[in-house]
């Protein structure tokens, strides 16, 4: 069945809140009005032999202000009651020098500043009491540039809690922000819950980390910022696939790109206005009519009173899901269509979604996303395997994981890409499926609407639902 669909033409798509508001910087915002900072990873002389590590430094800082980056991450370790930046306990540098650089301190890039180890509050104040003053008086607590202290220690930043509530440096409280390193595993909801509780006001996950998107959910729902780290292989996938739900992301050079050519990269794919659906239920409501998403770059309403729109249930944790989510049945024949977005003629598509699987048969296939009705993609479960297969030059071209590898329990990340010309590209939480058919041709286009829980046959017909559990869906124009 065809949904009605009512779109506001004339307005953009939303006015979001920004964890940096109040900051001058300009930073690198989405088409649909996300702010996602680009972070420029150890933005410093690493400890490593070099006759002068201080001009080094400057740089490095020099590269990442004229590469458009938007925080500068330095690490920060004391020694004898002195702080120097540094990852691993060199005092070849005090941060004292690095901050009296002048591009650095007449720019309006935030300082992303990481402590080192832990430190405790009992004993440890006049340390970051030393560090607030080093940056006060180089003039960078301002609450239109405030400074980010960031840790994987919490007690690290608890200290700094005791000197900021101190009678000395009160006044700076809103020009400081506490940021926890949180990392992966299973632990993230206690971890983020604890952050809140500690009024802490940012979290950070690694990018690959397990549940991710459950993470991130229950951080907002917390209304704490969130920065995920630190990616240096293909920027352009995770920082698409990203740039919608967090408000930083910290990214490093590789061995296929230079440092400051991945900041430009990763700043480039953040205001890309390469949009062709957005929708995510995690804080849209389980009993409202209508649903929303973003069409390209406009806001959507669509009625959620279809027989077979599927049901809307709300998520506190469990299955890797934190919010609502939609729930489909493939015995209700559950399934959503949007309108046909099209590839560009030579290019390809790219699709981000968050999903828990409620059935993994081994046998018929079972559509995810699909728009392949003789033409453009399938993202989908087929005998015993995921799979992502793309129409070029006649044929559909699939890169196939064992759902062997797979559970009912928990949800899972899910990026496709194909650009035209290369890999026809699968990760599962951020790890890429090996075995990518390699090709060349624009995807074929076809008439067919992008299709949720479904495989579209025609304008009106489906096969192939699907049973499981879907959060968010973002489809993307790649070239």
């Amino acid at each position: 069945m065809k949904y009605l669909i009512l779109t506001l033409l004339l307005i953009p798509v939303i006015s979001q809140a920004s964890f940096w508001d109040g900051a001058s910087r300009d930073m690198a915002s989405t088409v649909l009005g996300n702010t996602a900072a680009i972070s420029c990873h150890n933005c410093y002389a690493e400890d490593q032999p070099g006759t002068n590590k201080l001009m080094q430094t400057f740089e490095t800082i020099d590269m990442a202000l004229n590469s458009g980056a938007d925080l500068i991450e330095i690490d920060i370790h004391p020694t004898s009651g002195i702080w120097y930046v540094t990852h691993d306990n060199d005092s070849a540098q005090k941060l004292s020098d690095v901050l009296t650089y002048a591009p650095l301190t007449n720019a309006d890039q935030i300082l992303f500043i990481e402590i080192k180890g832990g430190l405790n509050p009992n004993n440890d104040t006049a340390l970051t009491n030393s560090l607030l003053s080093i940056l006060r008086d180089n003039g960078y607590l301002e609450t239109s540039r405030p400074v980010v202290i960031r840790s994987f220690h919490s007690s690290s930043l608890d200290t700094m809690a005791t000197s900021l509530n101190g009678q000395e440096f009160a006044q700076y409280q809103s020009a400081v922000k506490l940021s926890w390193l949180i990392g992966g595993g299973g632990s993230w909801k206690a971890k983020t819950l604890s952050a809140s509780t500690k009024n802490y006001d940012m979290v950070e996950f690694q990018y690959q980390m397990k549940e991710i998107f459950g993470a991130i959910e229950y951080a907002k729902s917390l209304e704490l910022g969130i920065n995920v780290y630190t990616i240096a292989d293909f920027p352009e996938v995770f920082v698409s696939a990203l740039r919608e739900h967090v408000d930083a992301i910290t990214v490093e050079g590789s061995s296929a790109r230079s440092k400051s050519q991945t900041i430009v990269l990763s700043r480039q794919m953040v205001q890309k206005n390469n949009n062709l659906l957005d929708i995510n239920l995690a804080r849209q409501s389980t009993t409202s009519n209508y649903i929303t998403y973003a069409d390209q770059s406009y806001l959507t309403y669509m009625p959620t009173t279809v027989t077979e729109f599927p049901n809307r249930v709300n998520f506190t944790g469990g299955q890797g899901l934190y919010g609502t989510a939609l729930e489909f049945k493939a015995t209700n024949s559950n399934h959503i269509r949007f309108h046909d977005r099209d590839n560009s003629a030579n290019g390809g598509f790219f699709i981000s979604t968050y999903v828990s699987f409620d059935e993994l048969s081994s046998n018929g296939t079972r559509a995810i996303i699909n728009k392949s009705d003789y033409g453009a993609f399938a993202l989908e479960l087929h005998d015993g395997s995921l799979r992502f297969g793309v129409h070029v030059n006649g044929s559909y071209q699939y890169n196939n994981y064992s759902t062997a590898n797979l559970s009912t329990n928990t949800a899972y990340h899910l990026i496709a890409a194909y650009d035209g010309n290369g890999g026809v590209r699968l990760w599962v939480d951020g790890v890429e499926v090996a075995g990518a058919p390699v090709i060349a041709g624009g995807i074929t286009q076809n008439n067919a609407q992008i299709t949720l829980g479904a495989d579209p046959q025609g304008s009106s017909g489906e096969q192939f639902h699907f049973t499981g559990k879907i959060q968010h869906a973002h489809i993307l124009n790649w070239h």
